[in-house]
């Protein structure tokens, strides 16, 4: 019986032992340690709603032809803190470019099933050419959606140039398109929108927007459809931009989606955001 006792307490302390090893090598990030010790975390958790499917396609991921005739108009105008519609692009004489331009753009179209069958049509961003883009739109159809006022929402994630200077070949299809945008747009973004020239960056908009322009809260989940949100990060980026949103759409019997252009927030800003503000949010089915 003695022996019985002290093999079971010999067992009970090595097991004791193994433990207070591992937690002394992982320490508090232990998720083990961190649900025992920590108290409970309280998520404000949105239910956005489901959908029903979802189809993404991006239409332009060319922002700039050549990286290094990118970062030499950087360096060229001061750096990466310098502000963008004072740099002078390279417009011209890039072999790899598009007619001599290295300027591209980023855009993507998307179309969200509801649940009834119905569905939603969202472009987001307008990348920066807009003659490459207008291309682009062509090509995939979303010009002619635009004509036809087809695009239900217009979502722009952030002000850099490869998401938002290609703003003609939106606005000369659809010159009052309502457009949805993040908090810390400077006053360049709202006069380009409204039709003024940058010429240094050679950047212009010959068609004036007459439409709505909402600008998103950051403090909140932004609801914008059944299935769909968008949410804002208060960041500084460079070029002196500031600010992005990102989608999350919820998929029914798959999870969450989360859409982003840029994701200047960081990858796991993003998806602890998603975890802590919308219910579900520890269900990412798709990035």
């Amino acid at each position: 019986m003695s022996q019985d006792v002290s093999r079971r307490s010999f067992i009970r302390g090595a097991g004791l032992g193994v433990m207070a090893g591992y937690f002394a090598t992982a320490g508090v990030s232990s998720t083990a340690l961190y649900r025992q010790m920590l108290p409970q975390e309280k998520l404000d958790q949105t239910d956005i709603g489901e959908l029903k499917g979802l189809r993404i396609k991006v239409v332009s991921e060319t922002s700039w032809y050549e990286n290094n005739v990118f970062l030499n108009d950087v360096k060229g105008a001061g750096g990466l803190l310098v502000n963008q519609y004072t740099i002078p692009w390279s417009v011209e004489g890039v072999k790899a470019g598009y007619k001599g331009s290295s300027l591209g753009g980023f855009a993507t179209y998307i179309e969200a099933e509801l649940l009834d069958g119905s569905v939603k049509r969202i472009l987001l961003d307008t990348g920066w050419n807009p003659e490459w883009m207008e291309k682009r739109f062509i090509e995939e159809g979303v010009a002619e959606k635009l004509a036809k006022k087809q695009i239900d929402y217009w979502i722009l994630s952030h002000e850099h140039i490869d998401h938002f200077f290609g703003v003609e070949a939106v606005l000369k299809y659809w010159p009052d398109i309502p457009v949805l945008i993040p908090k810390g747009f400077y006053q360049e973004g709202y006069d380009l929108l409204k039709g003024k020239a940058f010429p240094k960056a050679h950047v212009k908009n010959d068609y004036p927007h007459k439409g709505k322009i909402t600008v998103l809260d950051s403090s909140k989940v932004n609801r914008i459809f059944p299935g769909f949100a968008l949410i804002t990060f208060d960041v500084p980026i460079i070029l002196r931009v500031f600010g992005e949103q990102a989608m999350v759409f919820n998929v029914k019997d798959k999870g969450l989606v989360l859409v982003t252009g840029c994701c200047h927030m960081g990858i796991i800003s993003y998806l602890e955001a998603v975890r802590k503000k919308i219910k579900g949010g520890e269900k990412v089915y798709a990035v």
